[in-house]
C-alpha cells in the first residue's frame, strides 16, 4: 500500500476509463452519497431548538431550495458531523454511513476536482 495521502478521484464514463486502485465510488446511488442535491428542494427535519421562534413540537420539516455546489456541500458536513438541531429527511431512509471502509482510500465522484464536494468531506472525517 502506498503512504500516499488519500484524495479525491473524479470519475469518467470515458470508454476505456477505469477507476484506479484503492479507490471507493462515493457518488449517488449508494451508501457514501450525497442525499442534497445541487437545484432541488432540501427536505430537513429540525429537532426541538434552542433558538428563539422555533417550533416546540418534538419534530418539524423545513424545506429550502439547495443552491450550489458549497450549499450541498455544507448541509451534508453538518448532517456527517451528527449537527444536534436537524438531520437530512431524504425520501429515502439516509442514515450516517460507517466510514471505516473509507479509511486510507482515494473516493470518487462525478463532481468536478475544481469544485467543492461531499468526497472532500468524507476522505476529512474517514481519515482523521
Amino acid at each position: 500500500m502506498s503512504d500516499a495521502k488519500p484524495h479525491r478521484v473524479q470519475l469518467r464514463r470515458t470508454k476505456g476509463w477505469r477507476m484506479p486502485e484503492n479507490t471507493v465510488k462515493v457518488s449517488r446511488p449508494g451508501k457514501f452519497g450525497n442525499p442534497f442535491v445541487i437545484g432541488e428542494t432540501a427536505h430537513v427535519w429540525h429537532r426541538p431548538g434552542t433558538a428563539p421562534g422555533w417550533p416546540t413540537e418534538p419534530l418539524y420539516i423545513d424545506r429550502f431550495r439547495v443552491v450550489a455546489a458549497w450549499h450541498a456541500v455544507e448541509l451534508f458536513r453538518k448532517a456527517m458531523e451528527g449537527d444536534p438541531e436537524w438531520y437530512p429527511a431524504a425520501e429515502h431512509c439516509w442514515t450516517l454511513p460507517d466510514l471505516t471502509a473509507l479509511r486510507g482510500k482515494n473516493l470518487a465522484c462525478f463532481c468536478s476536482l475544481d469544485q467543492p464536494c461531499h468526497a472532500d468531506v468524507l476522505l476529512e472525517l474517514a481519515n482523521e
